[in-house]
C-alpha cells in the first residue's frame, strides 16, 4: 500500500539494524508485508525488456483511472492523466524514490536481491535516455 510506504520503509530499516526477530509477531508481520510491497512494485526489477513490455499495460491503467477521476471531477495525478503523458518522467521519480530504496534495505537482509537491483539501475538509466527522447 502506498499510503504507508515511507512509513513501514522507515519501520523496516530500524528494526533492519536492530535485528528482526522472527519469534515476535510483529517484526515477522513487518518483514513479510515489507517483502509483499517489494513484490508489488517490482516490475522494475525485471530485465528492461521484460520491463518495457509491461509498462504499455502499467500506463493503461493509470490512464484508465485518470479518465475515471476526471468524469468524476476529481483532480487527476499527473502520471495518471493521458492528456500529458510522460511516462518515463513517472518511471524514473517511482524507481529512485520507491523501488530503489525499497531493494536497497531489503537486500541488505537478503542478499539475493542485488541481483535484481542491479536491473532497477539498467531500467533506471533507459528511462532516462527515454526522457530525453520525449513522450
Amino acid at each position: 500500500d502506498m499510503a504507508v510506504h515511507f512509513d513501514n520503509l522507515g519501520k523496516f530499516s530500524a528494526q533492519q539494524s536492530q535485528g528482526f526477530d522472527l519469534a515476535r509477531a510483529a517484526e515477522r508481520n513487518l518483514k513479510l508485508s515489507t517483502l509483499v510491497h517489494l513484490a508489488d512494485v517490482a516490475t522494475p526489477s525485471k530485465t528492461w525488456g521484460a520491463y518495457k513490455r509491461w509498462l504499455p499495460r502499467l500506463f493503461q491503467e493509470f490512464f484508465d483511472q485518470g479518465d475515471i477521476e476526471l468524469a468524476k471531477g476529481l483532480p487527476v495525478a499527473p502520471f495518471m492523466d493521458r492528456r500529458v503523458p510522460a511516462p518515463a518522467k513517472s518511471q524514473i521519480g517511482f524507481c529512485q524514490f520507491i523501488v530503489q530504496p525499497l531493494f536497497d534495505a531489503v537486500s541488505a537482509t537478503v542478499p539475493q536481491l542485488e541481483a535484481k537491483l542491479e536491473n532497477v539501475e539498467t531500467s533506471l538509466h533507459f528511462l532516462k535516455l527515454w526522457a530525453e527522447l520525449g513522450p
